[in-house]
């Protein structure tokens, strides 16, 4: 390595969910701009756009944030919207408290943004999804959406855990899925 120049970050892992009946995919990740293990630093603005370019070069065409407001500043990646609609996606903030499963807001507003996740898919749209560590809240959300696109809880949990077996991460976000139904309609 030549003196002064850097090595570019290592991009967060995007592991690619299919969605039967549908031509689209999920793209589970964590934070952009964020590492578990703090180096390089968390936040930089570089770490962030490398990250967010290497969302756009898996070809999403949209992205789900289930962190809270409050963990973007935390964990200073407060541009992380901006940054996301000026590669030309489409921004979904949808919080979730972390280790825990959707409360009646995040419902409310999953009978409409659900949807248009979901048509996303079914017209080829590829979509982000990422909590902090593209685990609990990721795994459980990818796993909903598998389940409305009708496919079994039970194999739901286990596609989303067939590259980290870490993704759902309490009992209460597994119940969570277990406890969701399919919305493909059946004549």
């Amino acid at each position: 390595m030549l003196f002064g120049l850097r090595k570019p970050p290592q991009a967060n892992l995007i592991d690619t969910i299919t969605v039967p009946g549908s031509v689209g995919c999920m793209g589970l990740v964590g934070c952009p701009g964020t590492r578990i293990d703090n180096k390089p630093a968390t936040g930089s603005k570089r770490l962030l756009q490398a990250d967010v370019d290497e969302i756009v070069e898996w070809g999403a065409n949209g992205v789900l944030c289930l962190m809270e407001p409050h963990e973007l500043k935390l964990n200073k990646v407060e541009g992380l919207p901006a940054t996301v609609q000026k590669a030309g996606m489409w921004w979904k903030h949808l919080p979730i408290i972390d280790m825990d499963i959707p409360n009646q807001e995040f419902e409310n507003i999953w009978a409409v943004e659900g949807e248009r996740i979901r048509h996303a898919l079914r017209i080829g749209e590829r979509v982000a999804i990422h909590c902090y560590a593209g685990l609990g809240r990721t795994g459980m959300i990818a796993a909903r959406i598998l389940v409305e696109f009708g496919v079994d809880p039970e194999q739901a949990i286990r596609r989303v855990r067939r590259d980290n077996r870490r993704r759902i991460q309490t009992r209460g976000q597994a119940d969570f899925v277990r406890s969701c139904y399919s919305l493909v309609d059946i004549h």
